[in-house]
């Protein structure tokens, strides 16, 4: 007998009686169809390509995107799932009317905020949830300190009425701290993380510790108009302490680490900037203008010193920046941001004025109002590398003072 083929599903009766399923199931088709015809001659299968016209699709798109709409819904859905506000009791006028001077900072946290910063309670337990933490809206007196949009009262005499007024419809930022976690992948860390040693490796020359607000070093790269009349590099992205022989080679260290920040870091501190504080654009396009037009050759050379208007400079360090202090160099209506990296524990950041301390993981991100606040960040154990992002107050305050 010849070998038979057989169905993988019961043989050849199996087959057979699927084929006859198939074909009663087709006459019936056929039946329905020729029905519909004898009691509808007029009657004509749909076009299986239609769709909507140009104009239904547009009032359905409006209708989605309408405040109150699906699109508006939703997000507001998943905001309460993933975002968390608290509101401060006062709006923190102690460091408005006051020239820096790190003793008075330490003197007037001490008498009005006692205790230690480290003992504040955590803002918010969940690790996984945007967190942002605002102070109550200002009052006519705490405007009086505050200036134009939050902008700062030393400035409002010397701006001109146009730039005032658009500061005034920008207005201050919505939050004072704000914790996004998990906005780096861990390939842009381990790209920190390689860049940085390699600097480490070749032994770059620090500029003087602050001690006001650390006792370790930090290296200040990019750009800034401090201590000068007009934009710079910094003296520690140009390595002019480092030996002579080293020079060349912790330069193009350096430069290669501030690529891996523009190549991962600042689109993403950009696109956040721009969902929570938007608006700011004309503010960074006129910073920029500013710097290339004194810096444009050099930054053709080392175009990875170059971070835009939204960022000027960057300091990087390993530890944190324990001392209570105000970043006097920062300004009153834009963040610092920052961000660490490694395998620690600690380092949250501590504000005695909202009552609070924030803890940051690695590769989230941390904005906060720091020449505004006092702040400080709890002891650190383990290996921390920690970059804050900030604009130079000396370059924002003469761009603006031009326009």
């Amino acid at each position: 007998m010849g070998r038979q083929r057989l169905n993988h599903r019961g043989g050849r009766k199996a087959h057979k009686e699927r084929e006859d399923l198939a074909k009663e199931s087709i006459t019936k088709s056929k039946k329905s169809f020729n029905h519909r015809i004898a009691e509808n001659p007029d009657w004509k299968p749909r076009d299986p390509r239609r769709g909507r016209s140009d104009r239904s699709l547009m009032e359905h798109r409006h209708k989605y995107l309408a405040p109150g709409g699906s699109f508006d819904r939703g997000q507001q859905h998943w905001l309460q799932k993933t975002e968390t506000m608290i509101e401060g009791d006062t709006y923190p006028t102690d460091f408005l009317p006051f020239t820096r001077n790190a003793a008075n900072v330490v003197a007037i946290v001490g008498q009005e905020y006692p205790g230690e910063p480290g003992d504040l309670p955590v803002f918010c337990e969940d690790d996984c949830k945007v967190v942002l933490v605002s102070s109550p809206p200002p009052t006519a007196e705490d405007e009086s300190l505050s200036g134009p949009g939050g902008l700062g009262k030393w400035l409002e005499k010397s701006l001109r009425p146009h730039v005032l007024a658009a500061f005034e419809e920008l207005g201050p930022p919505s939050f004072d701290i704000g914790r996004f976690p998990e906005v780096f992948s861990n390939r842009a860390q381990f790209e920190l993380i390689r860049a940085f040693a390699r600097v480490k490796v070749l032994g770059p020359a620090y500029g003087p510790a602050e001690a006001q607000r650390s006792v370790s070093p930090a290296l200040h790269l990019g750009v800034w108009e401090r201590y000068t009349s007009k934009p710079i590099i910094t003296g520690d992205s140009r390595q002019n302490d480092a030996p002579v022989d080293k020079r060349e080679k912790l330069i193009d260290a350096l430069h290669d680490l501030c690529g891996v920040i523009k190549a991962y870091w600042l689109p993403k501190i950009r696109a956040i900037v721009e969902w929570y504080y938007p608006g700011q654009e004309w503010v960074w396009e006129a910073m920029h203008a500013r710097i290339l037009k004194h810096l444009g050759r050099d930054l053709a050379k080392y175009p990875n010193f170059d971070f835009g208007g939204m960022i000027t400079t960057l300091a990087v360090k390993e530890g944190g920046s324990e001392k209570i202090h105000v970043d006097w160099f920062d300004n009153l209506n834009m963040f610092a941001w920052v961000t660490a990296v490694g395998d620690f524990e600690g380092g949250d950041f501590c504000s005695p004025q909202l009552g609070g301390r924030m803890p940051c993981k690695p590769g989230s991100l941390l904005g906060a109002r720091t020449r505004f606040l006092a702040h400080c960040c709890t002891p650190v154990a383990g290996r921390r590398i920690v970059l804050t992002f900030f604009v130079d107050s000396c370059l924002f305050e003469r761009t603006m003072r031009k326009l």
